[in-house]
């Protein structure tokens, strides 16, 4: 039996004003996605338009998993990584 102090709880899923600001960021960043895409502007900017992609794909799934589980872990871990390979 986990025994918390005054004040601390254990956290399973992200509060429902961090949900909806994911779900705020996630919607603007596929609209950047789209604008840059629907004027050709990824053909100027490739780095930075990957960069927006993978930040999309970071965002997406995280409301919809365990902050406990080794499948956020997993996914956490991945998604950090891959926006390494944008830095040059």
């Amino acid at each position: 039996m986990i025994r918390l102090s005054f004040g601390q709880q254990i956290i399973h899923r992200f509060p429902t004003e961090q949900t909806v600001l994911l779900i705020v960021q996630a919607s603007i960043l596929l609209g950047l996605v789209r604008l840059i895409w629907l004027t050709g502007l990824f053909r100027t900017y490739p780095w930075f338009f990957g960069y927006l992609m993978v930040a999309s794909v970071q965002i997406l799934p995280s409301p919809f998993l365990d902050y406990d589980s080794v499948s956020y872990l997993n996914y956490w871990l991945v998604t950090q990584a891959l926006p390494t390979f944008f830095v040059h």
